[in-house]
């Protein structure tokens, strides 16, 4: 899924979830928050600021149950909401 620079990928995912970004979405760092579709936060990542045009991290998700989550990737140029989908 890409939305104003933002890729997530695999979703679904197993262990690893990616999530690279562009046109200078994360240039001074980013957050992404994840939580259960009842709303209650499992798991909050910052992460540091991109040096390059493309910028990549991973969230590790293998400690979470399978399942449908709702993520936020949040930095200084806004905010964007992914539903993501863990498959055992």
């Amino acid at each position: 899924q890409q939305e104003e620079g933002v890729w997530v990928y695999p979703n679904p995912c197993r262990d690893k979830l990616h999530i690279r970004t562009t046109s200078g979405f994360a240039e001074k760092g980013m957050r992404t928050i994840i939580y259960d579709i009842s709303g209650r936060l499992l798991k909050e990542q910052q992460h540091a600021e991109g040096k390059a045009e493309t910028n990549t991290c991973a969230i590790d998700v293998s400690d979470m149950s399978a399942g449908i989550y709702h993520m936020q990737i949040q930095s200084p140029k806004g905010q964007i909401s992914r539903k993501i989908v863990i498959d055992r």
